[in-house]
Order: C-alpha cells, then sequence, then structure tokens
C-alpha cells in the first residue's frame, strides 16, 4: 500500500450512476461502511457496526454498491476541488512530487453526524480508487471546509471522478447534483412514498431551512417573513414569492429555502392534487461561540 491511503476499487463496473452506499471487505464479507475517521493527514479508516459498536474494518477493499434510493437530507457542497499534481524535471524523463489534492465547503440546514465522503478516482489508464474522508458532524448553517494534500506514489492521471456523499452509510442529495438529476430523483422518491396513500394535507419530505442572512449578523436582529408557495402533484414549489418579511434579506432567505423544498403532495381522492399554501419563517440570530469554542 503507498503511503497516500488509496485502494484499489473492487471490480471493474462502469460510471456510476444513481445512489450508492460503501461497502469494505471484512473477512469473508461485505460491511457496509457507517462512518469514517481521519486516523492522520493522510489516512482515513473506515468505520463498520460490530456488537452495536462502530470498528475499524479489517481491511481496505471497497466496493460500491446500488441503492434504492437517497436519503431525503440536503447538504450543501461549495469549493469544491479535486486534482492531480506533479513536477516534471525538465531535460529527464522523470516525475517527481507527486500530490493529490481535495478541497470542499460543506453546510447543512441541520445538525448532523457521521458524515463521510468517497471519491471514486478513475485515471486515464481505467484503474479506479477510493479516496475515503471524514467530514464529521455539520452544525447548523455552520459551514465546515474539509481540504487534504496527499503524497501518492506516482502520477493518478485523473480522467474523471464521481463523488458520493453518506450520513451515517446513506447516500444523501447534495447541491453538486445538477438540478434536473436531483428534481428527477425525488420526483422518483415521492412517487413511491404515495401510491396508494389516504386522501391528506401534503407534508414536507426535504426542508433544509433557511440561513440567518449575512447582512444582519452585526445587527443580531430577530425577524420573520412569509412565503407563499405552490405545491405541484409532484410534491415540488412553483412560483414562490414573499408575502411580507420584516426585513427583505430574511424574505430573501426565506426564499432561497423553500426553492429547495419538497412536499409529498396532497392526496384527494386517492390521486395527488395541487395546493396553494402561505410557509412561516422566524429567524434568530446564531448564537455566538465562546472564546476559544470550537
Amino acid at each position: 500500500m503507498n503511503k497516500s491511503g488509496f485502494l484499489l476499487f473492487i471490480g471493474m463496473a462502469a460510471a456510476l450512476h444513481g445512489q450508492v452506499a460503501l461497502y469494505v471487505q471484512d473477512g469473508q464479507s461485505m460491511a457496509l461502511v457507517q462512518d469514517a475517521r481521519n486516523t492522520t493527514l493522510t489516512y482515513t479508516a473506515p468505520l463498520i457496526e460490530k456488537a452495536g459498536k462502530l470498528v475499524e474494518a479489517s481491511t481496505r477493499r471497497y466496493a460500491l454498491m446500488p441503492l434504492s434510493e437517497y436519503e431525503p437530507i440536503f447538504i450543501s457542497v461549495r469549493d469544491f476541488k479535486v486534482s492531480n499534481y506533479q513536477i516534471t524535471i525538465v531535460n529527464e524523463p522523470r516525475e517527481m512530487n507527486h500530490e493529490f489534492m481535495f478541497s470542499a465547503e460543506f453546510e447543512s440546514s441541520y445538525p448532523l453526524d457521521h458524515v463521510f465522503m468517497a471519491l471514486e478516482l478513475i485515471t486515464k489508464k481505467g484503474d479506479k480508487m477510493i479516496y475515503l474522508r471524514e467530514i464529521g458532524s455539520l452544525a447548523r448553517h455552520e459551514p465546515k471546509v474539509v481540504s487534504t494534500d496527499l503524497p501518492v506514489d506516482a502520477s493518478l492521471g485523473l480522467q474523471r471522478y464521481n463523488f458520493h456523499l453518506f450520513v451515517k452509510g446513506r447516500e444523501v442529495l447534495c447541491s453538486l447534483m445538477p438540478p434536473e438529476v436531483r428534481e428527477k430523483i425525488l420526483d422518483q422518491m415521492v412517487a413511491r412514498r404515495i401510491e396508494g396513500a389516504a386522501d391528506g394535507p401534503p407534508q414536507l419530505f426535504v426542508d433544509p431551512a433557511p440561513a440567518y442572512p449575512e447582512s444582519l449578523l452585526a445587527a443580531r436582529v430577530t425577524g420573520d417573513a412569509v412565503v407563499r408557495i405552490h405545491i405541484d402533484t409532484h410534491g415540488r414549489v412553483q412560483n414562490p414569492e414573499v408575502v411580507k418579511a420584516s426585513d427583505p434579506a430574511f424574505g430573501a432567505a426565506a426564499l432561497e429555502a423553500v426553492k429547495l423544498w419538497r412536499f409529498l403532495p396532497m392526496i384527494r381522492h386517492g390521486q395527488p392534487a395541487e395546493i396553494a399554501a402561505e410557509m412561516p419563517f422566524s429567524f434568530a440570530p446564531p448564537q455566538l461561540k465562546a472564546p476559544g469554542g470550537g
């Protein structure tokens, strides 16, 4: 094993489509990776469940296996960067200082634990590797930057990669997905849940909370907003508009949040039906951290 902690991917499957779970070989069987722990700056250990506890797996042989659907959790991923770096020696047929670099910022609208990521790296030669990294806990609306520069034995020659984000071993939705792909995934998830459902009002399914506006952080005021939405037969939010807000910034924050919402639609006479609704929001400034606090 090289000093980077990369491991060869089991199997030669084609490019991934849809949601997956990460498994690791443990003894003679494959076990679900439910968390990850950064044991050093360059190595992350996969954690599996044994006797009700999370323990480090006995091997590092991974496989990505398809799941029926994503976990209905949404995480924002920003400034996502993946690169492979090396120095080529002029007039000499050799390279040196090979490095793999990754960085991204993660943010959730609700507190989450046991968050980790996996990058399936595909080289120009067709080799596949898994890069595993702990993200840990995400506090509500507190961005967390994960960044790593890893030495590797040779140039990876990356051709493409597939990114997967997990919470407690379940792949979740994230902002790196093209909106049309995410909407199609949610359409399918909603359709499964309303099949044969009894008549009833719409129910929130994916509902990231609005962020407190940065422009009001200094003033630290409380406030509220009301947004009118139209929920279609797929549970999508259509034509949201601010009805009122104690500050325009609160209205804008609420509006951005509901654009990402998805409902289980209202069921009337056994069929999904459209409905309009007004959604109230309350805003309070985030708590200040104590000096020296994490």
